[in-house]
């Protein structure tokens, strides 16, 4: 197989010189390819329907963390093959992941995959470099040879350990193009490392690509976003000579970039609600950005509720204003008071008990298909719960994703003056949530 003036595509996109690569059988190739498709996670992909639009960096914002970034990406060092970027929960990683995927779609980033904690699809280790070799295939053509020859050769390839998936379909491929391709260094973008289910295949697979970068051949870097995890953590110190890592709980921009974005939001409510341009005054931006402690999770999602279409902004803002979470400053439990009190608000509070059971219960149903059955329940559809919040996908991500609700409102403290008995959500209606799945989903033919 040969590469010659071999382009380098990002998202789909082809971008370089013209190609003149010689294909392999165009049957066999084919074959290979679908057979590789069955182990790709598609909506791990930044650009798959199941990412959120709008989960990117406010313009003006995360200036200093993306001009870095940028500049790793636009000029490649040979020692720095891996960027770890890492923070809390609720700051804003993903969104600088979107961010940057979207602006080097065309040209830099050549593959990337979004971890999501509670999608099967998305969880598992085990899909991780089957999905990126899938991109690699379409981004870089001049590697689509290389692999479709590996999966005619092993067509079980794919169900090998990760290790030989990895030396197979990408290392192999990528350093076999590198001396012909001198300025070839493709970015991947893994974000949310830490919500891979399983700690060993976070272990595994690290591992793998810290020793595939010590390799002088090996063209491909790697771009890691995750909470600062010990195991994650203890396993990049391995590879500390080359890996850059940035903390983003150690710059000094975010609350002023809170601030911007709070700016912004509230002047473009005003400007559609026909409200005071100067509403709602700096006191009370300066009041979210105390309660958010550099936390973008809880500005957005407070802004999304106030901004809410179905209901007046004024009396939204004024619900936030006087919630009082006991005890904490803590920006989560800011975001558990506010989802409390929307929730203690909706008239079906026994339908509701269900509907959360099967929240903790983190059921195996999917998420579309369990939103569509339960907004086919009148309870919830044109509610605030519908309008605001459950259609808000920072809730979807906040109850799914563990970085808000689920992670801390369903303890006995959060329950013990609310509306809420603790008990009954982890009872009955939990242990028999299957006949509350089967009267919604399936007696409405909606179950797949």
């Amino acid at each position: 197989m040969q590469a010659d003036n071999a382009n380098f595509t990002g998202g789909g996109h082809t971008f370089g010189n013209n190609s003149t690569v010689n294909n392999t059988n165009i049957y066999g190739g084919a074959h290979a390819l679908e057979n590789l498709k069955e182990f790709v996670s598609f909506a791990a992909l930044h650009d798959s329907a199941e990412q959120d639009p709008d989960r990117c960096c406010h313009p003006g914002t995360r200036k200093s963390v993306l001009s870095q970034l940028r500049h790793w990406i636009d000029n490649p060092n040979p020692t720095d093959r891996i960027f770890w970027l890492h923070g809390p929960a609720g700051a804003g990683k993903s969104a600088i992941a979107q961010t940057i995927a979207r602006e080097y779609n065309k040209g830099g980033v050549a593959a990337t995959f979004f971890f999501y904690r509670s999608d099967p699809g998305r969880n598992d280790g085990n899909r991780l470099f089957t999905t990126i070799a899938w991109q690699l295939a379409f981004s870089i053509p001049a590697v689509k040879d290389f692999i479709i020859a590996a999966l005619e050769k092993t067509p079980h390839l794919p169900m090998k350990a990760m290790e030989t998936q990895f030396e197979e379909l990408v290392a192999h491929p990528t350093n076999n193009i590198a001396s012909q391709m001198p300025q070839l260094a493709p970015v991947v973008i893994i974000d949310g490392v830490d919500e891979c289910a399983n700690e060993q295949l976070q272990r595994r697979f690290l591992s793998v690509i810290g020793n595939a970068v010590k390799d002088p051949h090996c063209p491909l870097r790697f771009l890691i976003i995750s909470r600062p995890e010990a195991l994650i953590e203890e396993t990049l110190h391995q590879f500390k000579d080359f890996t850059l890592r940035i903390d983003l709980a150690t710059l000094d921009d975010a609350n002023r970039d809170i601030e911007k974005y709070l700016v912004d939001q509230f002047s473009d409510i005003a400007s559609k609600r026909g409200l005071d341009p100067l509403w709602p005054g700096q006191e009370t931006i300066n009041e979210i950005v105390l309660k958010s402690s550099g936390n973008f999770i809880l500005p957005s999602t407070l802004m999304r509720f106030i901004g809410d279409e179905d209901h007046n902004p004024e009396s939204q803002l004024d619900i936030v204003r006087k919630l009082k979470p006991p005890g904490t400053m803590s920006p989560f439990a800011f975001l558990d008071e506010l989802y409390l009190e929307i929730l203690k608000r909706q008239p079906d509070q026994e339908f509701l008990k269900t509907f959360l059971a099967l929240i903790i219960g983190r059921s195996s149903i999917k998420q579309d298909v369990f939103y569509n059955g339960v907004f086919r329940n009148s309870v919830f559809h044109g509610s605030a719960l519908h309008g605001s919040t459950f259609h808000n996908s920072t809730f979807h991500s906040n109850v799914f994703h563990g970085s808000g609700l689920h992670g801390s409102m369903f303890d006995n403290s959060t329950f013990d003056n609310s509306a809420f008995d603790n008990n009954a959500l982890h009872g009955s209606r939990f242990n028999n949530n299957s006949e509350f799945q089967r009267s919604m989903f399936h007696d409405r033919g909606i179950a797949r």
